[in-house]
């Protein structure tokens, strides 16, 4: 064997070598793509859970939701807790709808006219949204959310760039 062939040998050693360091490569981001979503749903979840659990253990929601369902005045720390309330679920319906729009959700987020139909079910959402939502939420957000709305709110969006 000359040295000719053994260098014609050595690159073809050395270009598989490349060749399965790729393919590996390709292996090894395909499963971090895949962890990562898989952390991203979960973590999702375990904020849509925990909302949840916090309003189902709450001594302050249950009547709060009551007061509004019979048309009676809530309490000025009513009225905050409410607004608190307003503000976490609807930044994690953001956070879901961010997912989505990033395809980081796999598909696999609760649908968001779901997430909508139920945000805007909660007494004083249409309110919150007017007062606070246009100008915490992107416009194409806050567009989208009052396709799923009964209660459209006024026409004039509110800026985001405050």
């Amino acid at each position: 064997m000359n040295w000719d062939a053994i260098g014609a040998l050595g690159e073809l050693v050395g270009a598989t070598a490349v060749l399965v360091t790729l393919i590996y490569l390709a292996i090894q981001i395909r499963q971090a793509r895949k962890t990562q979503l898989a952390e991203s749903i979960r973590a999702t979840r375990a904020e849509r859970r925990e909302f949840f659990t916090a309003l189902r253990d709450s001594p302050f929601m249950p009547e709060i939701l009551e007061k509004l369902s019979q048309d009676q005045e809530l309490t000025p720390s009513e009225m905050l807790r409410l607004s608190a309330h307003h503000a976490v679920n609807w930044g994690q319906i953001y956070s879901a709808w961010l997912q989505d729009k990033l395809n980081i959700s796999g598909g696999y987020n609760t649908s968001m006219a779901v997430n909508f139909r139920y945000a805007w079910g909660v007494p004083g959402s249409a309110s919150w949204m007017e007062e606070y939502g246009r100008i915490l939420f992107p416009e194409e957000f806050v567009l989208e959310a009052m396709t799923y709305s009964d209660q459209p709110l006024s026409p004039a969006l509110g800026s985001n760039d405050v």
